[in-house]
């Protein structure tokens, strides 16, 4: 499962908001909201207020970032591996454990799984799929 803009590594923080008409539970919210990451050793002054308008604005997308750099990149990256999981029969079948990733220096991956088949694997796109870890955008 992918947050929004996840597959893009978005700079913009995904922020639990919400806009209850009933100002008890509104109430309840926020302070539920602070409660649970004091929890975490947050200092309470700097948990997002659920409640806020500006929690909101701070979570929404800034979609110019998709065709940019490492954003592109890491999208064309999400998007390779939803084409190989699609191509590839063993990813398709459900069952835990019939199915396990490994990865070499070369940085790609195999899949490997009793319904995999060298035939699944013939393709170049299937076989080298890049598979290097991003470092955050700032």
């Amino acid at each position: 499962m992918l947050f929004q803009g996840e597959e893009w590594a978005a700079t913009s923080p995904f922020q639990y908001f919400a806009n209850h008409e009933d100002p008890e539970m509104a109430r309840a919210v926020s302070e539920g909201r602070k409660h649970e990451f004091e929890a975490f050793g947050w200092k309470p002054e700097s948990i997002p207020d659920p409640e806020n308008r500006e929690t909101f604005v701070r979570s929404k997308l800034n979609w110019s970032e998709v065709s940019q750099g490492e954003h592109a990149e890491m999208l064309a990256w999400h998007r390779n591996l939803i084409r190989v999981r699609r191509a590839t029969a063993c990813l398709n079948d459900g069952e835990p454990g019939r199915t396990r990733v490994t990865y070499n220096q070369q940085e790609t991956m195999a899949p490997h799984g009793s319904r995999l088949h060298s035939r699944d694997l013939q393709s170049e796109s299937i076989r080298n799929v890049p598979f290097r870890s991003l470092r955050p955008v700032n």
